[in-house]
C-alpha cells in the first residue's frame, strides 16, 4: 500500500481508502488492491461504510483513475483493514459526456524510479573529424 500517497489525518466521510481483497491487513501482499469511497465513519466502533470503485486504466499507469461500479455495493469494514485517507482529485468530465464521477488517486513514488529525463539529443557525442562536443553544443553553434 505504500505506493498510495495518503493524508496525515483520520479517515472521514467522502475520503478514499484502499485495502487488500485477500487480507484483513491493508499492507499485507495478499489479494488485489481495492480502492473505495467512504460513505460513513463510526468512530466509536472503529468501522467504515465504503463503496468499492473500479480502476478504469492500467494498474501500472502513473495516474490511476477510478470510477463507481455499476452495482454501487457498500461494504462495512474496520479501520484496521483499510489504508488512507488517500490523496485524490476529481477529474473534470468531458463536455457532452454522460459518464459518472472519475477520481485520480495520487501515487507516492510516481517519478522516483523513472530514468532521468534528458534533452532529445543531449547525450549524443559527435565522433570523427575531431569533434568532441555534445550534439546539443553543436546544434547551438550552428543554428543560432
Amino acid at each position: 500500500m505504500k505506493r498510495f500517497l495518503h493524508l496525515p489525518r483520520t479517515i472521514r466521510s467522502k475520503d478514499f481508502v484502499a485495502w487488500r481483497a485477500g487480507s484483513s491487513v491493508p499492507c499485507e501482499g495478499k489479494g488485489d488492491v481495492v480502492v473505495g469511497h467512504v460513505h460513513q465513519v463510526f468512530e466509536e466502533a472503529k468501522m467504515l461504510v465504503v463503496e468499492e470503485w473500479n480502476q478504469i486504466n492500467s494498474f501500472y499507469n502513473e495516474f490511476p483513475l477510478y470510477s463507481r461500479t455499476l452495482d454501487r455495493q457498500n461494504l462495512t469494514m474496520p479501520f484496521t483493514q483499510v489504508f488512507g485517507p488517500l490523496v485524490s482529485q476529481h477529474e473534470p468530465k468531458e463536455p457532452g459526456s454522460s459518464g459518472g464521477d472519475i477520481v485520480r488517486i495520487e501515487l507516492e513514488f510516481t517519478n522516483e524510479h523513472q530514468p532521468e529525463k534528458r534533452s532529445f539529443m543531449g547525450d549524443l557525442k559527435l565522433e570523427g573529424a575531431g569533434l568532441g562536443s555534445s550534439m546539443s553544443d553543436f546544434l547551438k553553434e550552428h543554428h543560432s
